[in-house]
């Protein structure tokens, strides 16, 4: 698991300013929640909600930002990367309905992402790097 969510780094660029721009607010508002979810923050746990609905709505715009780029790029492996997309989509309104009902669990958003950092962005999105940077 992250120990602490990583500031942006130019390594991190997938090539694309827009997917690198959205993916460097993403991580922003990751930061934000896991400091919200940090054992010893001490400002207004309230704010939980407001960010992982920024979250959620980030994500959406994201994804289907990705996709209509990798679309239009012929990108042979989208059906796969539309697949995984949908189920970090799931995962994370799984989060959120859980947050409404009160049980919000740091351990699943630090969780949810870990995973989304690690395996999706520095992982799958690095995947389609050379290949847009070839078009």
């Amino acid at each position: 698991m992250l120990e602490k969510i990583p500031q942006w780094d130019p390594c991190y660029s997938v090539g694309n300013e827009l997917l690198d721009r959205q993916h460097r607010d993403l991580l922003s508002i990751c930061a934000k929640a896991a400091d919200v979810l940090d054992e010893n923050h001490t400002g207004d746990k309230s704010q939980f909600h407001v960010i992982l609905n920024d979250l959620y709505a980030t994500v959406l715009l994201h994804f289907s930002t990705e996709e209509e780029i990798l679309r239009q790029n012929g990108y042979p492996k989208l059906a796969e990367h539309a697949h995984e997309h949908e189920l970090c989509k799931e995962w994370l309104v799984e989060i959120l309905v859980n947050a409404t009902l009160g049980e919000a669990s740091n351990e699943a958003v630090h969780t949810f992402l870990d995973c989304w950092w690690t395996q999706h962005v520095l992982e799958t999105d690095m995947e389609y790097k050379e290949y847009l940077l070839d078009r």
